[in-house]
C-alpha cells in the first residue's frame, strides 16, 4: 500500500522536473500540449456488482478498481496522458530526460525506505464531525421497515469479524478460509493474489494487526437488494517475506495506520442471520459447517452461499486513507462526558454500579495482561469481543511462531478513570483510561535473552472500551461466574463468543460488559 509520503514524494518529483526543465531552458510549456493528460484523483467510484446491480460514488481514496494489494486491498490507478510537443534539441532532451529520471528514482527509494515511518493520515474529505449523513441513517430505516432484526451496530460487529478473517486467510494464504465472505465478482482477483504470492514461494505477514474505528458512509436499500458500505481504520506492519528463510523483500516493520472501503451487499428478500451465519463458519440458510470450494456452494444444503442471496458478502474492497474513524458514533448515537454517560446508563439499568464497572474493568485488564505473557487467550476469554479476541489470537500465534516471549514484571495498575460514554444506539460504550506501571520487555524463549525492551518499570497509558446492549440489566450472575448466562451451563466459547451448549452469542454484549477495543495513548483520538 503506497502511504501519504510516497505520494507526496511523487508530487515533489514531478515539482523538481519542471523546475530542471526551466532551468535547462526547456519550454515547460511542452508539458501541456497535446491530448492535456489528466489523472484521477479527489474520488473514487464503487459499482454496485454481486449481481444487485446500481452504482454510486463516495469521496476518498482515487480511482479504485482492479489488482490486489498488501493485505487484499483492491486498487489500482492510472495517468491519462497527453502529448509532450515543442521544437528543441534532441540532445538536450535525452539528457534532461536522464537527470529527471534519476531524480525521480532517488526520491522514490527515498519514499520506499521511509514508506513505513508515518502515512498521510489527512482524508480528502472527513466524517462529518456531527454524526453520520440523514441519507445513512434514512438507507437503515429503510432495511429495518422490511427486515427488522437488522441492527447496524450488530452488522458492524460481524463485517470487523469478516476483515479480520479475510486478512487472516491472506497471511495464511488459505484462501478458502475467506470464501464465504466474498461474492462471485470479488473471489477471483483475491484469490489469484493468494495463489501469486504461493507459486512465488512468498508470504505476506500483518503484524499488530488493530481495528481502529469503523465508518458507514452509505446505506442503500433498493428493489434489487440492500448495500452497506463500511471504512475500516486500521493499524498493521504489512510486509512480504519469502518462504525459505523469512526475508523480507517488500512491506515494513513499522505499524502504519491504513483505510479500507468495504462494500457489503445481499439480495432483495435476505434477512438477518440471527445465529450463524459466515462469521460463525455456518452456513446462513441450514446452519452446517460448509467447507468451501471455489464455488461458494454449501457442501450439505447445496445453497450458493456468496451469491448474497442468504447473508451479507463483501463486492469491494478499495484502499482509502485512515480517517480517524469513531466506530460508536457511527449510526447517530451521543457521545457524554463521564458522569452524564454512567447517569444515562443507571437510569435504565438501576443496579449499574459505575464503582463495580471499574473493578471489572481492573479484572478485565489484569486477565488480559496475563494471558498476552503465557500467550493463552482461553481465560481471557469471556472478556473479549469476538474481533477483539480474533485480532489478539493472530498476534499470539506471531509471539509463538517467532518464539518470542512478552514479559511484563512487577505489573500494577495506578488508575482507571472513565473518559467517555457512547448511549443511545443499540450498544453502551464506556472507555476508561488505563494508567499502570511495569518493566516490558521480549524476550527469545530459546535462549533467554532479552531481545527489546527495558527491565526498568516504567508507567504507560492504553483505553479501553467496554460495550454491552442498550438496556441490559445488571444481575447476579456474571460472565466471571463461568456459566453461559442464558442457559447457565458451564461456560465453553468458540471462537465467535457463541455457547457450545445453546449457541446464545455471550460475548456480543448481549448479556454483559465486553471488551471491544484498545488503543495506546499516541492513537486515541477521543
Amino acid at each position: 500500500m503506497r502511504s501519504g509520503r510516497a505520494l507526496r514524494a511523487l508530487r515533489w518529483g514531478a515539482a523538481l522536473a519542471l523546475v530542471l526543465a526551466g532551468l535547462l531552458g526547456l519550454p515547460t510549456a511542452a508539458f501541456a500540449r497535446g491530448g492535456g493528460g489528466s489523472h484521477g484523483g479527489g474520488g473514487h467510484s464503487s459499482s454496485g456488482g454481486g449481481g444487485f446491480g446500481g452504482s454510486h460514488s463516495s469521496g476518498g481514496g482515487g480511482g479504485l478498481s482492479g489488482g490486489i494489494g498488501p493485505g487484499g486491498s483492491v486498487h489500482s490507478g492510472g495517468v491519462g496522458g497527453g502529448g509532450v510537443g515543442g521544437g528543441f534539441d534532441l540532445i538536450g532532451m535525452v539528457v534532461l530526460g536522464g537527470i529527471v529520471l534519476l531524480v525521480v528514482v532517488a526520491i522514490l527509494i527515498f519514499a520506499r525506505r521511509n514508506a513505513g515511518a508515518a502515512t498521510d493520515t489527512q482524508p480528502s474529505e472527513p466524517w462529518p464531525v456531527a454524526g453520520p449523513d440523514p441519507a445513512v441513517l434514512a438507507g437503515v430505516a429503510a432495511i429495518r421497515e422490511v427486515d427488522p432484526d437488522f441492527e447496524p451496530e450488530t452488522f458492524l460487529q460481524r463485517a470487523e469479524m469478516a476483515f479480520l478473517l479475510v486478512k487472516r486467510a491472506y497471511q495464511d494464504r488459505n484462501v478458502h478460509e475467506a470464501r464465504a465472505f466474498m461474492s462471485h465478482e470479488l473471489w477471483p482477483a483475491w484469490s489469484q493474489d493468494v495463489q501469486a504470492m504461493v507459486a512465488a514461494r512468498q508470504r505476506a505477514v500483518l503484524e499488530n494487526l488493530n481495528v481502529r474505528g469503523m465508518q458507514v458512509p452509505f446505506v442503500s436499500h433498493a428493489d434489487s437488494g440492500d448495500t452497506v458500505q463500511v471504512h475500516f481504520d486500521y493499524v498493521a506492519a504489512i510486509r512480504t517475506v519469502a518462504e525459505d528463510g523469512g526475508k523480507t523483500v517488500a512491506g515494513t516493520t513499522d505499524d502504519q495506520r491504513l483505510g479500507e472501503l468495504w462494500t457489503f451487499q445481499r439480495a432483495a428478500g435476505a434477512k438477518t442471520v440471527l445465529s450463524g451465519g459466515a462469521t460463525a463458519f455456518k452456513c446462513p440458510n441450514c446452519g452446517g459447517l460448509p467447507k468451501l470450494d471455489d464455488d461458494g456452494v454449501c457442501d450439505y444444503c447445496k445453497a450458493d452461499i456468496t451469491s448474497g442471496r442468504y447473508d451479507w458478502v463483501a463486492t469491494r474492497i478499495d484502499e482509502d486513507w485512515f480517517r480517524g474513524s469513531r466506530t460508536a458514533a457511527a449510526f447517530g448515537a451521543a457521545e457524554l462526558d463521564p458522569d452524564s454517560g454512567m447517569a444515562a446508563i443507571k437510569a435504565e439499568d438501576p443496579q449499574f454500579d459505575p464503582e463495580a464497572f471499574r473493578g471489572r474493568a481492573q479484572q478485565a485488564f489484569f486477565a488480559l495482561q496475563q494471558a498476552w505473557q503465557e500467550r493463552d487467550l482461553s481465560a481471557s476469554r469471556p472478556f473479549m469481543s469476538p474481533g477483539l479476541y480474533l485480532g489478539w489470537s493472530s498476534q499470539v500465534q506471531q509471539l509463538v511462531d517467532l518464539h518470542k516471549k512478552n514479559v511484563l514484571d512487577g505489573l500494577r495498575v495506578d488508575g482507571i478513570d472513565v473518559v467517555k460514554v457512547v448511549h443511545g444506539g443499540a450498544l453502551d460504550n464506556v472507555t476508561v483510561r488505563m494508567t499502570a506501571t511495569c518493566a516490558d520487555y521480549e524476550v527469545d524463549e530459546q535462549t533467554g535473552r532479552m531481545i527489546f525492551g527495558s527491565k526498568s518499570p516504567s508507567q504507560f497509558v492504553e483505553y479501553w472500551t467496554f460495550q454491552r446492549s442498550t438496556g441490559v440489566q445488571t444481575t447476579d450472575r456474571s460472565i466471571l461466574d463461568r456459566v453461559c448466562p442464558n442457559c447457565g451451563a458451564p461456560l465453553e466459547i468458540n471462537q465467535v463468543g457463541e455457547c457450545r451448549y445453546c449457541k446464545a452469542a455471550v460475548t456480543s454484549g448481549r448479556f454483559d460488559w465486553v471488551l471491544s477495543r484498545i488503543e495506546q495513548e499516541d492513537e486515541y483520538a477521543g
